[in-house]
């Protein structure tokens, strides 16, 4: 089962992030002061990833960081339920 876990990083501050269910760290947020606030970046992007739409962008495109408007893209993938 996938989790997200609150950490406090080196320097004190508090991040989150998303552990797959194979134990691999696939997302780490930015970095927080206050344990409350990472906390609240970690809900806001778990219901975030239950709404988002997916979209497949253009190999250029995304390796030069061009991802404005990427919602334009009309080649979406299939993805499994």
């Amino acid at each position: 089962m996938s989790e997200f876990q609150l950490f406090q990083d080196d320097d004190g501050q508090w991040r989150w992030r998303l552990i797959a269910h194979n134990g691999e760290i696939v997302a780490t947020s930015e970095a927080y002061t206050r344990a409350a606030d990472a906390a609240r970046g970690a809900s806001e992007a778990a219901h975030a990833a239950k709404v988002a739409s997916f979209t497949s962008i253009p190999q250029a495109r995304a390796q030069r960081g061009d991802l404005a408007n990427a919602s334009d893209e009309t080649n979406r993938p299939e993805i499994p339920a």
